[in-house]
């Protein structure tokens, strides 16, 4: 009985080995990717602003009130405002925005920013 059970077995191997063989050719190979080099490495060289801020009574106040939110070419960057404007954006800073401006510091800043971009400046 043993014997007949390793000839049934045995024959079922040789059976799966062959139908294994020929599903196997039969279907295509995936092809395989060649890997490419990795691309060169670019740069882009970005042009360079000088963002300096005329010379003036009141710049450093700027720098350090300001920058902390805005680049000084921000500020270079707003159109020519009267005095009252300049009141407001800084009130608005201080209030909306939460800008760390000091009261004693306001007068400094506005003179500052009116005499660099006030309306009768340029």
């Amino acid at each position: 009985m043993k014997s007949k059970i390793f000839v049934v077995l045995g024959g079922v191997a040789v059976m799966t080995a062959i139908w294994m063989q020929t599903s196997c050719a039969e279907s295509p190979k995936p092809a395989v990717a060649k890997l490419q080099p990795p691309s060169p490495v670019r740069t882009l060289k970005l042009p360079e602003l000088d963002p300096a801020l005329p010379a003036g009574k009141g710049k450093e106040t700027v720098v350090l009130m300001c920058a902390v939110c805005h680049t000084p070419h921000y500020i270079l960057n707003q159109p020519p405002f009267s005095r009252e404007v300049w009141m407001a954006e800084v009130t608005k800073m201080q209030k909306t925005y939460s800008a760390p401006i000091p009261e004693d510091k306001v007068p400094e800043i506005l003179d500052y920013l009116v005499a660099v971009r006030g309306s009768t400046a340029r």
